[in-house]
């Protein structure tokens, strides 16, 4: 049997829970050990009608700082030692004890596998060190240590690109042959083609909050040279965006209602600026908005600075790269809107790339059981 161990986030987080689903059809049993939530009872009981033989194991975390955070990474160790399944998956890892489960898994002689969702060093305690470039590159520098240590016990390593694997593996090369690339692929659950919109209105959109770091200016250009409007994903307003009428903003939904929402939109923007303290990370991982976008049957607007993601649009040619400084953007829209058909064209023929699929399941359950 195995514990599925989503560290930190709620129960309906969307990696952790894929790959909680995929294992679920191949494991007698699997307990999911997650991060109690407020507001997500009911998405917990009908997860639990869903996944019958998936026993859920909340921890609730009382309070902040590092003695509650103490407190619940310990209860997490414990869960698993008391539950004793063979394999321990790891999505993301403890901040205060990291190396603690891992070591304590390989004392027990389990199959431990971690899921490296980000540049674990580009990104742990980022609210801390948001606002200071030296505390930055400290908490960098401080962290590669425990990543490499992490990836010396554990018995499996995923990445979420290719770009990452090869970065880490250029500081640590033994991760190489110890790892895999599973990317943030759309997850379509009870939703077919055609459920998707084959009717694209002219707005761009974007799902998550970076948007406030997409440059206004860029949008202003393509609505008044280009014709196009914009919406956005947010449980907050933005005055800067909001003042114009052909900005709309809308709240977060349901994953599948914004599949839907997402494939009436003609193009997905991913092109907000970098910010210094996560920086490596932004350029080197790929975001779930690429593949829900994909997903969706959208095309994307990218920024040549994400590195792996404009690598990627341009190979199979679903979307649109600008250059860093946006300068070309709206002529490169402009020309890609000309043969935009055949842009939906290369996203039908690349589909298995950004939706799970059994090809993706197959290479997670042989990183998960070791084959």
């Amino acid at each position: 049997m195995i514990s599925v161990v989503g560290y930190n986030y709620c129960v309906d987080y969307k990696r952790v829970l894929v790959s909680v689903r995929v294992l679920s059809k191949h494991f007698s049993k699997v307990h999911y050990i997650y991060k109690k939530c407020e507001g997500k009872e009911s998405v917990e009981e009908r997860l639990k009608k869903e996944l019958t033989n998936v026993v859920f194991v909340p921890i609730t975390k009382t309070g902040r700082g590092p003695i509650s955070r103490w407190r619940f990474d310990t209860a997490i160790l414990d869960s698993l030692l008391e539950i004793n399944d063979d394999i321990w998956y790891f999505h993301i890892t403890p901040f205060l004890r990291p190396l603690l489960p891992f070591k304590v898994g390989k004392e027990k002689r389990k199959r431990v596998v971690l899921d490296s969702h980000e540049l674990m060093p580009w990104q742990v305690f980022t609210p801390f060190v948001k606002w200071n470039k030296f505390l930055a590159m400290l908490r960098t520098t401080a962290w590669w240590p425990i990543y490499i240590k992490q990836m010396e016990l554990v018995d499996h390593v995923i990445f979420v690109s290719h770009a990452v694997r090869l970065y880490v593996s250029s500081v640590y090369p033994e991760v190489f042959n110890k790892s895999s690339v599973i990317s943030n692929m759309a997850y379509l659950g009870n939703l077919t083609d055609k459920d998707f919109s084959i009717k694209k209105k002219k707005k761009i959109v974007y799902v998550g909050a970076d948007f406030r770091r997409t440059p206004l200016s860029w949008l202003v250009k393509l609505h008044d040279f280009l014709g196009y409007e914009f919406e956005y994903v947010s449980r907050h307003n933005n005055e800067e965006f909001d003042k114009y009428d052909w900005v709309k903003r809308r709240d977060f939904m349901p994953y599948e209602d914004m599949m839907r929402w997402l494939s009436r939109a003609r193009w997905s923007i991913i092109a907000y600026d970098l910010p210094f303290y996560a920086l490596k990370n932004y350029i080197y991982t790929v975001p779930n908005k690429l593949f829900d976008s994909l997903g969706a049957f959208t095309p994307v607007i990218t920024r040549e600075h994400f590195y792996e993601l404009s690598h990627l649009v341009r190979r199979y040619g679903v979307g649109v790269v600008i250059s860093a400084d946006g300068k070309d953007l709206v002529e490169k829209v402009k020309n890609a809107d000309e043969y935009y058909d055949e842009v939906i064209e290369n996203i039908k023929r690349s589909r298995k790339m950004w939706v799970w699929n059994e090809y993706w399941e197959k290479k997670l359950l042989e990183a998960v059981i070791g084959k």
